[in-house]
């Protein structure tokens, strides 16, 4: 065997094992992910003190009572701004 098929053969097996090493931690994670991602916070909003109107509000979503805040404004444009994990108002 020549040493470029030896290179070859190399390369392509460690391929294989990062390719599968990849499918195999996601699948692993991905109940975790899940879970943090979409489980709503059971802690109450704390809503900061500011020179705004900022009011907590809840509603209804597929997994349960959702807390947001409603921050009023004048005009006909408006926003829906969704934050990571444990965001607050304050970022």
């Amino acid at each position: 065997m020549s040493s470029r098929n030896i290179f070859r053969t190399v390369f392509w097996a460690l391929v294989a094992v990062l390719i599968v090493g990849h499918i195999g931690g996601g699948w692993m994670y991905s109940g975790r992910i899940i879970e943090d991602g979409f489980s709503p916070d059971s802690e109450p909003v704390v809503v900061p003190n500011g020179d705004y109107e900022l009011e907590k509000v809840t509603y209804e979503s597929p997994v349960g009572q959702m807390d947001a805040w409603y921050l009023p404004a004048s005009g006909s444009t408006w926003v829906i701004h969704v934050h990571g994990l444990n965001g607050t108002p304050a970022e």
